[in-house]
Formats: structure tokens, sequence, C-alpha cells
């Protein structure tokens, strides 16, 4: 067991910050024993790791991001997003093929996750299994926390990353039977999307998610075209949507990215079913796919969290697009005032234990929760000291960066820096 002191800021709930000004966390066997104000009787002889005047928050929670697109951030942002899978995005995932470039290039991915104090992320592989392995391998390795899928392709793509169908679900299956009982990193089905997979590729996936409990990941609704295209394929279904939930796809397990163009039945349907929709604003913009009505997705009671998207997102950072998120939805107030927009401890809220709560108790500082933990020193931003904790926070979201962090703590224990060339 051991303690931490400091200005404590979390989101119980996402409509408020908690505060502790100088409070304490008690943490034993990586869980949250007690938050308090003040230090406990039975633990006033304890040893104490004070941060002084230093804010400690949950980590940031990544639910989408495509590891092997890193290398392309911030290229091919004046195309739109069929053009830029296939003019660049599947060039580039067709070298992973190479288990040395795969390690070499996601050592550089779990180095960044862990620079900008991404705890917690869920991450596309590509189709190539052994690189897929590598991903898994360098994040247990890091300490960091999360989900990692091999993708599934067999149709609707370039020849040099079609898939045979039944090759491809076999070394899923055999990839989430290697890797269930892993320390801190789940496997993850991940269809890339209706357009790429054939119906026995997902009705497979579909029973490999029933047999293993798995969960999955893909893409919903984000470009006009691409939902245009899953008409076509799928005349006879009600919508998007409607294609996963017939084949066992949509449950509790899913995370679905962008849902920019729901449906109103389909909105429904994942309150339903319990999907989680993930908010990736800056890949949204870049590659003009739409504002994303996330303020009305929340309200009809919608899980949700927050997604990179690199690398149709140009930063990893998380504190990033928390910004964008809040700014978007504030242009989209100003065209439907009734929808309200994003606050400060409503984004805090997505990036930590909305999102955290796809893997479990995480992303709080309440009791029983997993302690994944930022220390952050503002000192550098600090051109007044009569702010409050809430100003402080809000600051180091718009205006910090990774050298404010200065400590970070997955499941109680603090991460030292990845050590990967």
């Amino acid at each position: 067991m051991f303690i931490v002191k400091g200005n404590i800021v979390f989101t119980k709930e996402s409509c408020e910050l908690t505060i502790f000004e100088n409070g304490y966390i008690g943490v034993e066997e990586g869980l949250v024993s007690f938050v308090s104000k003040r230090l406990p009787k039975e633990h006033e002889s304890s040893s104490v790791i004070d941060y002084g005047e230093k804010i400690i928050i949950p980590g940031f929670c990544d639910l989408h991001a495509h590891a092997p697109q890193f290398e392309n951030i911030g290229l091919g942002m004046n195309m739109k997003l069929l053009p830029w899978l296939d003019t660049l995005t599947f060039p580039t995932e067709a070298k992973y093929k190479d288990a040395d470039y795969a390690k070499k290039m996601y050592s550089r991915v779990v180095k960044d996750l862990y620079r900008f104090g991404t705890t917690r992320a869920t991450l596309f592989a590509s189709v190539h299994v052994e690189a897929a392995q590598i991903l898994v391998d360098l994040m247990e390795e890091a300490g960091l926390g999360g989900c990692v899928g091999k993708v599934n392709m067999d149709m609707n793509c370039p020849d040099y990353l079609c898939e045979d169908t039944e090759t491809s679900l076999k070394e899923t299956r055999e990839f989430v039977k290697r890797n269930q009982n892993n320390s801190l990193v789940d496997p993850i089905l991940t269809p890339r999307f209706v357009p790429s997979c054939s119906e026995r590729m997902m009705a497979g996936l579909g029973e490999i998610a029933r047999e293993f409990d798995a969960p999955i990941q893909s893409h919903i609704n984000e470009n006009l075209d691409e939902i245009k295209w899953v008409g076509e394929l799928y005349p006879k279904s009600k919508n998007y949507a409607d294609v996963y939930d017939g084949f066992g796809l949509l449950n509790g397990n899913t995370l679905m990215a962008h849902c920019i163009h729901m449906k109103e039945e389909e909105t429904e349907l994942f309150v339903e079913r319990g999907v989680y929709a993930v908010h990736c604003p800056q890949s949204n913009c870049n590659i003009s796919s739409g504002k994303m009505p996330l303020k009305n997705l929340l309200r009809k009671g919608m899980k949700a969290g927050l997604g990179s998207d690199i690398s149709g997102g140009h930063a990893v950072s998380i504190p990033k697009t928390m910004v964008l998120a809040m700014q978007i939805s504030k242009l989209r107030f100003q065209e439907n005032p009734e929808e309200g927009f994003l606050t400060l401890s409503e984004a805090m809220y997505l990036a930590t234990k909305g999102g955290g709560s796809f893997f479990g108790k995480v992303g709080s500082f309440e009791k029983g929760y997993e302690f994944d933990a930022l220390v952050i020193d503002d000192s550098s931003l600090a051109v007044r000291d009569d702010l409050t904790l809430e100003e402080r926070l809000g600051r180091f979201i718009y205006t910090g960066d990774d050298r404010n962090i200065v400590e970070r703590y997955v499941r109680g224990r603090k991460l030292e820096k990845p050590p990967f060339e």
C-alpha cells in the first residue's frame, strides 16, 4: 500500500469536477482504497508521497487509434476518407508484414502514448497477426493498458492486404486465445468496417465474440460516401448499424468510432445494446467527415469516449482531442442552441471515467477503481497565482503538453519511460 498527496481532480459524474485540494489517495494492490481531504487516523504513521502543489488526475483513455498509421500523422489531410485509405493508409499498413519494421514503429507508438499520458488505449493494428502480437507485447512491457486488435479485411481492399476469409478467422481466434489472460492488454475483434468484410467474415467474428466474450471495435457512419456504399452492399438492411447487429457485433463490449451521421433508430439501437460511441474530432475535421452531434447522443443515453484516431487525427494527445471536442460542440451550439455545449468537466469525464468504463473500474479515484493517474506540474504555465484548481486544470488541458506530466501510474504501478530504442 502507498499514499499520494496533492491537488486531486477527477469526475465522478460528467456534470462536475470532484476536487480535493491538498488531498490524499490511498492505493492498495493497485486499487484506490480511499480519497480524502485529510489523512485518515489509521494511516497517520504511513509514509506519504507528497506531490506538493502539483495536480493529480486520472490517466487518459484513448478508445480509437490506428497504430500502423502513426508514421502518417499530418499527411493526406486534403483527402476524404475513401481516397485517403486507398492512397495513403493501405500502402502504409502493408509495411507491417515485416515484423522488424512493426517492432520499430510500434515502439514509437507506445512511447508516444506514454509521453502524452494515455494510460489506456484501444488500438487497431494491421491484418498481420505477428505484428499485432508485437504491439500487444510492447504495450505490456511498457505497463500501459488497453486493447489491441488484428484487423480483418477480405474484400474491397488492395490485393496486398486482402485476406483469405478462413485464414483470417483462424488467426483471429488464435490471437484472442493467446492473449485472453494477459495482465493489461486484451485482444479485441477488429473488422475494419462493413465494406471491407464479407458476410462470412462478419458472421465468423460474431461467433468468436460469443465464444470468448471478446470486445469489438470498428467504424460507423463516418462519411456519407461510405454510408451510401454500405447501403448498396446490404440493400435489405435497415441502416448501417443494422448490418453489424445482424452479425451479433453490437453489445456492451463494442466500440464504434465516429457516429457522425446516425439515424434516430441507430441511436436507439446503440443505447439499447450499450454500444460505446467514440468521438474522434480531429479526424472528423481533417478528412471532412462532419461534426458529431455528441451532446445529443449523450442526452439520449449513449455511452461515449474519445479517440485520437491517428492518423486521421493529427495528435496522440488526448487533451488536444478534448479541446477540439469542446470547440466543435460550441460551433454546433451556435447552430443549434438547444443542444448546449460540451463543458470542461464533461470532456474530462469522457477522457477518463467515461472512456475508462470500457476497461472496467478505470478513470476515477473512487474507492475500488484501478489507480491510473497522472501528476501534472503546471508551474510553467503560471502567469498568475490566484486560479482555482478547476481553472488550473482547464489551463493545462488547453495550453499544457507532455512536458507538464511528471509521473504516470497504471493500476498502482509508477511507470518508467519505455525502454525501447
